[in-house]
């Protein structure tokens, strides 16, 4: 070999060890670019997370209050209910609603039977006639009185 292919061999080396050594160099910096910017969406990802995690809460706390609402209308309906249907056996039976106990007709309607059977037979009511010696009348006994006053001078 000669000096020139020697030296021409030895300049090709140390170009391509440059050209090596500026795309090494050109890698790294592009990784540490690829790095800043995975870096950079790890801290937009975490921060979708948790605005996703927020709403996801609010919309948790609606469908919880929702559902207490809805479970309050059904337990006022289910009162109310209840409450028509006491009114209603009430006035057939002639009791009060608000002493009736039970949730179903059958049940009511029971207990209103339980608290008649308890409670004493009313009285009749007076017919005319019925009502005994009454006395005299007022008025009679007034003119007796002032004939007696009449009568007797001091």
């Amino acid at each position: 070999m000669s000096d020139t292919e020697t030296e021409t061999e030895t300049q090709e080396e140390q170009t391509t060890a440059v050209d090596q050594s500026a795309e090494l160099e050109k890698w790294k910096a592009l990784a540490r670019k690829n790095e800043a910017r995975a870096k950079e969406n790890a801290d937009k990802a975490k921060r979708l997370d948790d605005i996703e995690e927020a709403q996801k809460s609010e919309l948790e706390k609606l469908t919880a209050r929702a559902e207490a609402a809805e479970a309050r209308i059904a337990e006022r309906e289910k009162a109310d209910a209840a409450r028509a249907l006491a009114d209603e056996v009430a006035a057939a039976k002639g009791v009060s609603a608000s002493v009736l106990r039970g949730s179903t007709r059958e049940e009511l309607e029971a207990h209103a039977d339980s608290i008649l059977a308890l409670m004493p037979e009313k009285p009749k009511a007076a017919t005319p006639g019925s009502g005994g010696n009454r006395g005299d009348d007022i008025e009679a006994e007034e003119a007796d009185a002032a004939e007696i006053a009449s009568n007797i001078r001091i």
